[in-house]
């Protein structure tokens, strides 16, 4: 009938039909569901599947019209990256075009006697080139006195008729008007081609004279706003460039020197329609209409070039419709052609949009009607299923009331709680166990990763916010003991374990549990005490025997056989091991029980560390060790308790020594920094075995832990060691030395 193009035939005949067929399958699901009124849920039924399918329809909608949007955005970026190259290249050709001048300014400025000939063949390689350029010419500046002369000898030359020239009103080429100065063209090439600008008064034209003049006060290349050349057979503007050419061969430094000393003016004469022209042959001019201006003309006068009509091309894209929507289809290129200011302005034409152009919104219309129609079918079966799925949750939602019951059971019976804080939302859940634990009734608003802060003892206070820091738990789980003050204030032993969990290597939350274990300090308080009066009760013997074993040692009975002195020997080290290892789990039960008391007073650091080197030293002979004391200062002073520091520097020196290689070099010193001072133990012994470095400091901790290990001790040095320096709020720790062995090292605050 002729309302449809043939070539949009296909497209609207799918679009059509396609609509028509999946608008069916959209409707039959509503059709359906609002057929079924007597069964039991029919309006909730009908309500949820209108409103699944008016919220797919409503999102088609959008994405369709996101897609006309986008189609029309994709159109200007894709033409914008086309006009962008042709514009650039525009550009480079006129830029290449004005350069011209420059190389035969340079040629004119170095040749005092030019001749014809020299002028024509150094122009001739441009010619060739440039087919934007419709001629060079050398136009000398010639006073009045100096016309007749001028015009003599370029009859000389074999042109017997030459004289200055202009146009006049009527546009016939007359002789020159008397006038102060003239610019005459005296050398044109090509010459047959442009004779009939050979030897016109450039000067006699407003437009030119302009140009010129400016050339000459600024002293580079002036182009004239459009003009129609001389020369000009063909419908099309043309431009002049001039640039100045002094006597002096360089452009004088002030504007009344130039003016002064002015010789003439290499004369490049410019169709930009034929430069706009080349430039853009390889592009296609089918695939745009460009227009160029100059702006810096008066308003009707600003139009340079257009290689099509407009009426051929879209500057703006508009569509009409609920899709439709507006895009400015134009790109613009600003260029400096001889300090005009010249604009060329690209717009596809109508053959690249319709080419260029994809038929994608209605393929996602199409779809998106479809995704409509299934997502209705999709809710109009899963909702039937409603009645069936209640009763499976119902199900399984008793089965889950029961398990939290028993859980809640089994933590009763274990008075044990779990907890969880969320790091990215910042929210806190404990269990109930854990509220009964700290006897309230809800969680407090304060609750958050210090959830037992105001429950803590003031004692344990700093030591639990140390272990919940999440730069402590990056290391891994930990577990620890602290007390809890209830809130009737009853005071409980608790003991938390809390882990860091991650996802994708990320931390998300901090999970722990807390377990009422007062029953159980109980029972260890009793076995500390059975524990500390056996030590003691053991220690008065002990004294005894070793006293004893000494004098025997000593040689207080002359004669005695080898054999008996040999196992005095034995005996006397065995009750001295002995006897530390009474200390030590003495200390361990002050240490438990809480009864570490520190004595503080003014210690000169680096004589306690040469006196505890000096007393470790025949224990390293033994082990073929020896000590070196270095980085020593002797004014550095310390609030300390001097036995227990003794006690921790000589536990490290032996350790050195039993553990350092054979024979054995150990370095010890302390190093003052800004905040505390450093003192550490170095040996070069094998070092310490990766799985082991987490649990040195552990009580009963040894790397070798079998019946036949190389070193004896009962691994409490180093606990005992790290309790009195946190105690002194001082750190203790080692790093692995780069050539083998370990260095450990204690950090005292200064203050």
């Amino acid at each position: 009938m002729g309302g449809i193009e043939q070539s949009e035939f296909i497209v609207n005949a799918t679009t059509w039909w396609a609509g028509d067929v999946v608008g069916v399958f959209v409707a039959a699901p509503l059709v359906l569901v609002w057929s079924f009124v007597d069964t039991t849920h029919w309006l909730k039924r009908g309500l949820t599947v209108t409103s699944a399918i008016l919220a797919a329809f409503g999102i088609t909608v959008l994405v369709v019209s996101m897609s006309a949007a986008w189609e029309r955005q994709r159109l200007q970026l894709q033409f914008s990256s086309v006009a962008d190259l042709a514009g650039t290249s525009m550009s480079k050709a006129f830029k290449d075009h004005t350069e011209i001048l420059h190389y035969m300014e340079g040629f004119v400025s170095s040749s005092d006697n030019m001749t014809r000939a020299d002028f024509q063949n150094f122009s001739q390689r441009f010619l060739q080139n440039f087919s934007g350029l419709q001629a060079l010419s050398w136009n000398p500046y010639i006073y009045d006195a100096e016309r007749e002369t001028f015009e003599d000898s370029v009859r000389a030359e074999g042109f017997t008729e030459f004289t200055i020239v202009e146009r006049d009103e009527n546009g016939e080429i007359i002789p020159a008007t008397q006038r102060d100065n003239y610019v005459s063209v005296k050398f044109i090439e090509p010459f047959e081609q442009n004779k009939s600008a050979f030897g016109f008064d450039v000067g006699s034209n407003k437009a030119r004279r302009a140009a010129f003049e400016n050339a000459i006060d600024k002293g580079t290349v002036v182009a004239t706003q459009r003009i129609t050349l001389v020369q000009e057979s063909a419908k099309q503007f043309g431009v002049l460039a001039f640039m100045p050419v002094y006597n002096s061969r360089t452009a004088p430094p002030d504007i009344d020197t130039r003016r002064a000393n002015v010789r003439g003016f290499m004369v490049a004469v410019f169709r930009g329609g034929d430069i706009s022209t080349a430039a853009l042959s390889s592009f296609g001019a089918e695939q745009f209409v460009v227009q160029l201006r100059d702006t810096s003309a008066p308003k009707g006068e600003q139009f340079l070039f257009e290689n099509r009509p407009e009426t051929e091309g879209i500057r703006v894209l508009k569509e009409q419709g609920l899709f439709g929507g507006e895009e400015n289809l134009t790109t613009s290129f600003d260029i400096d052609f001889g300090g005009r200011n010249w604009v060329a302005e690209f717009f596809p034409s109508r053959e690249y949009v319709a080419t260029t152009r994809q038929q994608n919104t209605w393929l996602v219309m199409v779809a998106g009607l479809a995704i409509t129609s299934m997502v209705g079918i999709f809710v109009l079966i899963v909702s039937g299923r409603e009645e069936r799925l209640n009763a499976l949750v119902m199900d399984r939602t008793a089965n889950l009331v029961k398990s939290e019951r028993r859980l809640g059971q089994a933590q009763e019976i274990a008075s044990m709680g779990n907890w969880e804080f969320d790091i990215e939302n910042g929210t806190f859940w404990c269990s109930d166990e854990v509220l009964r634990i700290i006897g309230v009734k809800s969680v407090p608003e304060r609750f958050a990763i210090d959830f037992l802060d105001d429950f803590l003892a003031a004692d344990d206070r700093k030591r639990v916010r140390k272990q919940l820091r999440l730069e402590s738990l990056l290391t891994g789980p930990t577990n620890f003991e602290h007390q809890l003050v209830q809130a009737d204030g009853h005071v409980i032993d608790v003991i938390q374990h809390v882990e860091l969990v991650t996802e994708n290597g990320k931390p998300t939350k901090i999970a722990g549990t807390v377990q009422d274990i007062s029953e159980l300090r109980k029972l260890d308080r009793l076995k500390t005490e059975f524990v500390a009066t056996v030590s003691h009760e053991l220690r008065t013997p002990l004294t005894s025997i070793k006293g004893a074993l000494g004098l025997l040692n000593g040689g207080v009975i002359e004669g005695m056989p080898p054999k008996a002195v040999e196992l005095v020997t034995v005996a006397h080290a065995n009750v001295e091991r002995l006897g530390r290892l009474v200390d030590d789990l003495l200390d361990i039960n002050g240490i438990m029980s809480g009864n570490l008391v520190l004595k503080p007073e003014r210690v000169k650091l680096g004589e306690l560390l040469q006196h505890a080197a000096d007393l470790s030293q025949p224990y390293a002979d033994q082990q073929n060790a020896t000590i070196s004391v270095e980085k020593i200062d002797s004014e550095v002073e310390l609030d300390v308790d001097k036995n227990r520091l003794m006690q921790v520097l000589t536990n490290l020196l032996s350790n050195a020594a039993k553990f350092s290689a054979n024979p054995g070099e150990i370095r010890v010193g302390l190093e003052q920094r800004a905040a505390d001072v450093r003192v550490f133990v170095s040996d070069n012994g094998e070092g310490i075995p990766e799985d082991f470095k987490s649990k040195i400091f552990g009580r009963f901790s040894q790397a070798d832990s079998s019946e036949t290990r190389a070193q004896g001790g009962a691994g409490l040095g180093l606990f005992i060691s790290k309790e009195i320096v946190d105690a002194m709020n001082g750190n203790i720790g080692f790093d692995d030395n780069p050539r083998g062995g370990t260095t450990f090292f204690v950090d005292l605050p200064m203050g």
